[in-house]
């Protein structure tokens, strides 16, 4: 391949440049890396056998993933398997499981072989032309192959754990291997020897094998070194990603007592905690890792709470009969379920060689996906979908492109990727005139980076029907001259051809109306062209909002209006739950939303708005929001909206419920970014949806941990007259930052943005702007637009400084019971054994 640096690309990108110390540390910085076996079983404890490799979790491929399994894929399913790994081989044209040596050898001889090849390996990087194209850097694994370690000459040595892996990308899936435009693409490195390796907070680390053999053994190796550690304890995960801090098998109490800071508990209940199982400074001189683990493996990762329950059953014997589970189920959780389905509900969570539930295995069970308070029942297709498409809720993206700020932030196909991902099935395209006769995707007007509509449209080819078979709606917004709109039309017939529903003959004629089952798999382009060539291609027309609706005189049923945020609010509801019956309207943003804020969601809805599109780069309360309503119906992207919002009928009432959340505990709650103090959790547990049913309680707060806090089993209380149109937010949120004038540690710089119009908020001249977690407010026209971070990838809202942790449901796909709430952080990532516990109590009521 030709050298790399000489390789042109027209944009910059820094993809892999900037650490993310949460996730590598710096490490010894070795010359060259110690090839000798560690011996990680005395430094980690006895119960690392890598002789035993029959409990490693398979990978999970996403060209295997069909609707809500790729959710399922994502969450823990059991306390052995915390997260199994994604191989996202989709597009890859070799045979990825082809048979190959890593596969086969010894676990522990295929450490010794990928470290004899640590020089084989090049890293991609992304940049200038000057600095862009693949390094040379040594790269090795240490810690039992549990750690990824890599370094150049003139870097020092970082750090990733293997445990922390997301993906294994396949190919050319990164920013960092997507910047060639169309007409050099022969000049970049070779896909079918390229990999991307993903660790959280989108951190990748992109990656070139010489050779299809040393490809194969990275590929393979690294994903059955991956699924090995994954499939550990995930109280020993959690407890070696603190305890390697010291990198010692062996602690004083000391040292034992500060982990405990980082893991968010108090020094003074660390104490109390060590002491109750036998260590204590005056006669501890040394603890060891494994006895640390074991000892501390109950207080760690089970909930007291499950405990007394299993006892309580099991009538304070060891084991618990499936009669008796069923009998749990029955009582506790209001689920009346036979012999066999008992049996194959704890059947994965049973200690091996055995079929009598344990306490181990009740604590699996209760604390796995299989006992959330989300109902499985919802996660495969149960509404309706023959009905016409009007009648349907659409999840949908606003600027899909951004992937962060609306002003300077970077273009990225991968948010395609991503937004397909978390289900959406409307994305947008803002097209303009590009380089060399190639039409480019940005925020027009403003300094944010630019994409090839080629490179985009082969993302919506690849991943479009990955969560959901239901149509593709693909809003292209059209700023390209007549030749730029032919190449446009070109691409989409080379890369999406068949795919595409073409459109009618005569716009003018009402041809029958289709639904989403007569729509799977294919793709409705929506705009507005003056090219013929493209004009043929869109199915979903851009028209004006109509002032009235009639029987004589009804919209065609593939029109879209489409209205910001503020000219929705204007409009009748009357008027729109009219023309929403039989056309669409599609609400978005606000230009003035710099920093990608989003707007409430909630009237649009109710007034039968189907296209609502949000900032989906941003993880604040509307997105939130939007997750949760769209979690219903097997997270297919497309719900069907209540009788009164299809068809001019008088509301038919949802019947009213009580809905009782009784907070009992929590585990492993983060630290606040920017902060080091042990956190004061408190609960805020909001209602949303109807405007009677808006409700938002706060519990109080339990004092300096985040380890373990118990709640004292403290009450929110909802009536709930619509729970249909009805979510539940639940927040976990740190009484220390609430309401406080503290701000984390940021950079700050100035950053001038050129004197043309912004998406219709006028000039913006030398805008100061924070690259940390926080921003000042910034300038635009005359016009404050608070917390607007949109330097170094932060979007306004996305960033809640009190707040640790957050979850949604739809209040319809609530389970009774004790049940476990899945929490997510600032970002919107998932942690093992970062989970709260309630206990969930419904009453139905009677209609007024």
């Amino acid at each position: 391949e030709p050298e790399a640096a000489k390789v042109p690309v027209s944009r910059t990108d820094e993809d892999c440049e900037e650490q993310n110390p949460a996730t590598h540390t710096a490490s010894t910085d070795p010359d060259q890396p110690n090839t000798e076996w560690e011996d990680v079983a005395e430094f980690f404890g006895e119960d690392v056998d890598f002789e035993k490799e029959d409990k490693a979790t398979s990978s999970v491929r996403f060209s295997e993933l069909k609707g809500s399994s790729l959710l399922n894929a994502i969450n823990p399913t059991s306390g052995v398997s915390v997260f199994p790994l994604l191989i996202d081989d989709i597009g890859f044209e070799s045979e990825y499981n082809e048979d190959c040596e890593a596969r086969h050898i010894p676990l522990k001889e295929l450490i010794k072989r990928l470290n004899t090849q640590e020089k084989s390996i090049k890293r991609y990087i992304s940049g200038t032309p000057a600095k862009k194209g693949s390094k040379k850097i040594t790269i090795w694994l240490q810690k039992g192959g549990g750690v990824l370690s890599w370094k150049t000459k003139k870097q020092k040595a970082h750090d990733f754990t293997l445990v922390d892996l997301k993906e294994i990308r396949l190919g050319h899936k990164t920013k960092a291997f997507e910047r060639e435009p169309p007409s050099r693409k022969e000049f970049a490195p070779n896909p079918e020897l390229s990999f991307s390796l993903e660790f959280p907070k989108k951190k990748f680390v992109n990656l070139i094998a010489p050779s299809k053999e040393v490809w194969q053994l990275w590929v393979h190796g690294i994903e059955r070194i991956a699924n090995f550690w994954k499939s550990e304890n995930p109280t020993k995960i959690s407890l070696r990603h603190y305890w390697g801090k010291y990198e010692s098998p062996n602690l004083s109490y000391n040292k034992v007592l500060s982990l405990f800071d980082f893991m968010n508990l108090s020094e003074k209940q660390a104490k109390e905690l060590l002491g109750n199982n036998g260590y204590k400074k005056e006669t501890s001189s040394t603890i060891s890792f494994s006895d640390f683990a074991e000892s501390l493996e109950n207080d760690f990762w089970t909930y007291k709470t499950f405990t007394e329950l299993f006892y309580k059953y099991s009538n304070n014997e060891y084991t618990m009969s499936m009669e008796t589970l069923q009998k749990f189920y029955s009582v506790e959780q209001k689920q009346k379920l036979s012999i066999e389905e008992v049996k194959e509900l704890v059947k994965p969570f049973l200690d091996e060689n055995s079929s009598d539930i344990s306490l181990k295995s009740f604590h699996r069970l209760m604390t796995s996906s299989r006992n959330h308070m989300y109902n499985g029942r919802n996660e495969h297709i149960v509404h309706d979908m023959t009905q016409p498409l009007p009648h349907y809720y659409i999840h949908s993206s606003h600027n899909t492109y951004c992937g962060a700020d609306q002003l300077v932030g970077a273009s990225h196909v991968d948010m395609y990727r991503r937004a397909f991902k978390a289900g959406a099935r409307c994305v947008e395209l803002d097209c303009w005139d590009g380089p060399d006769g190639e039409p480019i995707i940005f925020h027009g007007g403003t300094m944010t980076s630019k994409i090839y509509v080629s490179d985009v449209c082969q993302v919506i080819k690849d991943y479009g029907f990955l969560t959901s078979e239901y149509p593709v709606i693909l809003s292209v917004e059209n700023h390209c001259s007549v030749p730029q709109q032919a190449r446009m039309a070109e691409i989409f017939q080379d890369i999406l051809g068949p795919l595409i529903e073409c459109s009618p003959i005569d716009p003018t004629v009402d041809y029958p109306v289709k639904s989403p089952e007569e729509l799977k798999h294919r793709i409705l382009i929506k705009g507005s062209v003056e090219c013929p060539e493209l004009s043929k291609l869109i199915f979903m027309r851009s028209t004006k909002l109509p002032s009235s609706v009639s029987e004589k005189k009804l919209p065609l049923w593939y029109n879209v209006s489409s209205l910001t945020e503020t000219a929705q609010k204007k409009k009748k509801s009357q008027l729109l739950e009219d023309i929403n019956r039989h056309m669409f309207t599609r609400i978005y943003p606000t230009g003035d939303r710099v920093g990608s804020s989003n707007y409430n969601p909630d009237p649009a809805w109710l007034a039968g708005c189907q296209l609502v599109a949000l900032n989906l780069q941003s993880h604040d309360k509307s997105t939130v929001k939007n997750t949760a309503k769209f979690l219903d119906n097997g997270n297919c992207g497309y719900l069907l909206k209540p009788l009164s919002l299809r068809q001019k009928v008088k509301a038919v009432k949802s019947e009213p419920i009580n809905l009782k959340i009784q907070m009992i505990s929590a585990r492993h709650l983060l630290k606040i970014k920017g902060f080091s103090h042990v956190v004061s959790p408190f609960v805020k547990i909001r209602i949303t949806g109807a405007k009677s049913d808006k409700k938002e309680v706060t519990l109080k707060s339990v004092s300096h941990n985040g380890f373990n806090p118990i709640w004292q089993e403290q009450v929110a209380e909802f009536r709930i007259s619509n729970p249909d149109a009805a979510s539940l937010i639940f927040g976990i949120f740190d009484k220390e930052t609430n309401g406080t004038n503290i701000m984390p540690k940021s950079k700050k710089g100035k950053i001038g943005v050129g004197l043309g119009s912004i998406a219709g908020v006028g000039l913006v001249v030398g805008a100061t702007i924070a690259t940390g977690g926080m921003a000042a407010p910034l300038a635009v026209a005359g016009l404050t637009v608070a917390g607007a971070a949109v330097a170094g990838g932060a979007a306004a809202g996305t960033f809640q400084r009190s707040r640790l942790a957050i979850h949604m449901t739809p209040v319809k796909c609530i389970q009774e019971g004790y049940r476990v709430i899945e929490l997510r952080d600032n970002s919107g990532e998932t942690h093992p054994l970062f989970d709260a516990l309630v206990k969930v109590t419904i009453t139905k009521l009677q209609k007024k």
